[in-house]
């Protein structure tokens, strides 16, 4: 809207007829030394469609919707596609717990058979795995045989096979007589299969089957002649990261994921928070989850809308939440494989406020969990490293405004060489006319103040009844803020010689301008709808009254 609004002021119309005078060749025929001359000069006629001058490209923060190529639908702000992929990745881990360690015991009498037992080692009760593949972590046992003579010994885990050689996950040594050995069974490039539960049951060869959830371990010692074996194997593990895994989960908190929009607006608006409201503004948000998650609750624990300011040096500053229902956060959840969308508006968030901050930045964040679902709490979940969570936020705030002196100011270089400066010193008088038909629901008032370099005061632009402010009316809207009828006038600008010889001098050119939208401060306030096919007619003519001088002197 910012650049919209400056194609609309006065200056550069007041400069074009300044670089025109400096164009103009004297006549070659003269019948006097000198005389002053009155130049007539249609300069413009031409529409200005909002659409057809609107810049995207400069302006990130406005969005223009075509349909039909009939430009209805023109944008103060269009954010699609604002969003934030948080991945499952490296997230699936079963926590080391030191306490979680059992003793598998395999002491007992042998004449030179087998002594057996099994056990379940469940690391950590929130987790049920039916099926995994591994990324990294690792059994840690501790074999301590106390008998006085080597035992021999393997512990193995039945359910855990190499996907390169397919081997089952096992541990075959001698222990030396009265030693504790540690012994490391890494899960790198293992798959799992829980064998059968039957819960309760008694665990005996050849074991193939188990009697609780979590992961089965075998042990088998034995030692040569008669003897009494004292042996047992500590069983615990590292922290377990999965790529894959079906079976039951615990809460898994995911990272944290955030994305930043760079709005454009600029610094030149005065007072646009108290002078604008918006209607209609509206927050979309879209969640989904990608990938092969199954029977899953994907929580938002804590998405959060906000605005920032950015310093010279890069860093935000003056941070704004968009408040959900006075929250500064926004908390809910959504199946996996279902597709998520919440609106949100002016009622229940504080979408106006936090627009008319007019940010540098707008960062989407969200922190979310994974958890069972609660609408099938007994079906097997599945999930993977490869899965993701992602949430996309659309926030338009289309131009249907209420305006009441929302101003900026601008300034611009007065760009002229001297030899121009010169001929426009033999100007004794200009004006300039704009004849207007607005159909666009918004007043400009606009002033034009000329400055030398050192920003100091030369003269203000004046029309033709001395007046410093130029005003173009709005159009007449009805009750849906579209435009009825055109606004049809002329402004004159006028400059006489003083003012002319001040121009001379000038370096800088300020534009004061305020908006106002139709009918606002009386009976007929309502909201302006603004489009892109709103436009303004226009034809422009000047009058230069000019000192010419001979080329011959006049002889």
């Amino acid at each position: 809207m910012i650049k919209i609004l400056r194609k609309l002021t006065i200056p550069s119309l007041v400069l074009m007829v300044f670089y025109l005078s400096g164009c103009f060749d004297s006549p070659k025929e003269v019948v006097m030394p000198s005389w002053d001359v009155e130049l007539n000069v249609p300069l413009k006629k031409d529409f200005i469609y909002l659409g057809e001058i609107l810049d995207t490209a400069k302006n990130p923060n406005i969005g223009l919707l075509d349909s039909a190529g009939v430009y209805d639908s023109l944008y103060f702000i269009y954010v699609t596609d604002l969003g934030t992929q948080t991945p499952v990745q490296d997230s699936l881990k079963i926590p080391f717990d030191p306490l979680a360690g059992v003793d598998l015991d395999l002491s007992g009498p042998s004449d030179g058979s087998t002594i057996s037992s099994a056990i379940v080692f469940n690391p950590d009760p929130e987790y049920h795995v039916d099926t995994a593949e591994f990324k990294s972590g690792a059994f840690l046992l501790q074999v301590v045989n106390d008998s006085d003579i080597p035992v021999n010994y393997t512990i193995e885990l039945p359910g855990f096979k190499s996907r390169l050689t397919g081997e089952k996950l096992a541990a075959t040594g001698v222990a030396s007589a009265n030693s504790t050995q540690p012994i490391e069974l890494p899960l790198e490039d293992y798959t799992y299969a829980e064998l059968k539960v039957f819960e309760g049951a008694p665990l005996f060869e050849p074991y193939d089957f188990q009697n609780a959830k979590g992961f089965l371990v075998i042990g088998r010692v034995s030692a040569e002649g008669s003897v009494d074996i004292n042996f047992t194997s500590q069983v615990n593990s590292s922290t377990i990261t999965m790529t894959r895994m079906v079976g039951s989960i615990a809460r898994i908190k995911l990272p944290y994921a955030s994305q930043e929009f760079e709005t454009g607006f600029g610094n030149d608006i005065q007072n646009f928070k108290d002078a604008i409201d918006f209607k209609q503004a509206k927050l979309n948000i879209r969640g989904i989850t990608i990938g092969e998650m199954e029977n899953l609750q994907v929580v938002m624990d804590s998405l959060t809308v906000t605005a920032f300011d950015r310093r010279n040096d890069g860093s935000l500053t003056n941070r704004f939440p968009l408040r959900f229902d006075g929250a500064a956060l926004y908390k809910d959840s959504l199946i996996a494989g279902e597709l998520y969308i919440r609106s949100f508006n002016e009622v229940n968030t504080n979408l106006n406020d936090f627009l008319l901050e007019l940010p540098d930045v707008i960062r989407l964040a969200n922190k979310i969990l994974i958890a069972p679902s609660t609408t099938s709490p007994d079906s097997l979940q599945v999930v993977s490293d490869q899965d993701s969570i992602r949430f996309d936020a659309d926030l338009t705030a289309p131009l249907i405004i209420r305006a009441e002196d929302a101003q900026y100011a601008d300034t611009s270089d007065i760009d002229i060489s001297d030899d121009n400066r010169s001929e426009i010193l033999k100007m004794n008088s200009f004006n300039l006319s704009l004849e207007y038909r607005n159909k666009i629901g918004l007043s400009v008032l606009s002033s034009v103040t000329f400055v030398d370099e050192n920003m100091n005061t030369l003269f203000m632009m004046k029309t033709d009844d001395g007046s410093s402010v130029i005003t173009i009316p709005p159009a007449t809207v009805g009750p849906e803020g579209r435009p009825t009828t055109a606004a049809a006038g002329t402004v004159t600008l006028v400059l006489d010689k003083p003012d002319i010889e001040k121009f001379a001098q000038a370096k800088y050119l300020i534009t004061q301008v305020a908006i106002n939208s139709y009918g606002v401060g009386t009976s007929s306030d309502t909201y302006v709808r603004i489009r892109a096919k709103d436009h303004l007619e226009y034809r422009i003519y000047g009058g230069i009254n000019y000192r010419v001088e001979s080329e011959d002197g006049g002889e």
